[in-house]
């Protein structure tokens, strides 16, 4: 993520004005060059070109320009001139194209606003907030439009392999912001009505996760102020509650560890997540550098 370009998923609401100016101020705290992209739909995508009466191109090209017109006049005055004068349009699938883009300039993030009323909001409903945090190969942070500066970061991670490349992005945040950082891990009761071979309480459960994540996942911390917390309870419930409760700036999740997060990113989850979660969400996928 270092010294890694960042782009930042733009259009001309306030709420994704706000997303580039945090990921501008970011890509500063972390030695990289921001990149704006807008993207606009294109309409006539899937329509038979016999049925569409008119010059597709030409259209799309006018209202590609229309649309940079809109949002450069949005971000003026939020983000820096030079980074408005070179914003980039494409045209077609939000999600694709942005992805695209991001493995096209090697980005080490992608940023979005998340909240309510802009069109980058509406490309993380239902399965695209799906695709996009679990499926790109570039982590993804969706920003808060109360977020201001990053001051502390709440790293929750499992046992699975997912846990080291979260917690090393974490730090990589906490320390290039000058933030605080906490590293969580939740204790899942299991339901009374699984097939056990034996009882399980929850003290045992915790007592088991407890001589793991001292073997396997807190020896990978290398913050030397980074608190260690362990928590039980429902998952997405208890990052949320630990979110508010320490007033985080930025939760740091890492997906395809085929753990309790790829869990709580799986379908309405999500947008729980997304919706109730009084802090930025920062994405990470386990193969990410």
């Amino acid at each position: 993520m270092v010294n890694s370009p960042i782009v930042i998923g733009v259009d001309e609401s306030q709420e994704s004005v706000h997303a580039a100016a945090v990921g501008v101020e970011l890509a500063a705290d972390l030695g990289a060059k921001a990149m704006l992209v807008t993207v606009v739909p294109d309409p006539w995508a899937a329509a038979p070109v016999s049925e569409v009466p008119f010059d597709v191109t030409a259209f799309n090209r006018d209202n590609e320009e229309a649309q940079r017109r809109e949002v450069q006049a949005a971000l003026r005055g939020s983000v820096p001139d030079e980074l408005v004068d070179d914003l980039v349009t494409e045209i077609g699938r939000p999600q694709q194209l942005l992805a695209a883009v991001a493995e096209r300039v090697g980005a080490g993030l992608l940023v979005l606003g998340g909240k309510h009323h802009s069109r980058v909001a509406r490309w993380l409903s239902g399965s695209t907030a799906h695709h996009v945090l679990r499926k790109l190969e570039v982590p993804v942070l969706v920003v808060r439009p109360d977020t201001e500066r990053v001051r502390r970061v709440l790293c929750a991670v499992d046992l699975s392999s997912a846990a080291r490349p979260t917690i090393t992005h974490a730090e990589e945040l906490a320390r290039a912001t000058g933030a605080e950082i906490r590293v969580l891990h939740v204790v899942s009761p299991v339901p009374v009505t699984a097939p056990l071979p034996m009882p399980f309480d929850t003290d045992y459960l915790r007592q088991q996760a407890e001589k793991r994540l001292e073997a396997e996942v807190w020896p990978v911390i290398t913050h030397p102020q980074a608190e260690r917390v362990v928590q039980v309870g429902q998952v997405a419930e208890t990052i949320i509650q630990e979110a508010r409760r320490w007033s985080a700036d930025v939760v740091v999740l890492g997906s395809h560890g085929k753990g309790f997060v790829d869990r709580v990113l799986l379908g309405s989850a999500t947008e729980q997540l997304l919706n109730e979660l009084p802090a930025s969400l920062l994405v990470v996928p386990t193969g990410a550098n």
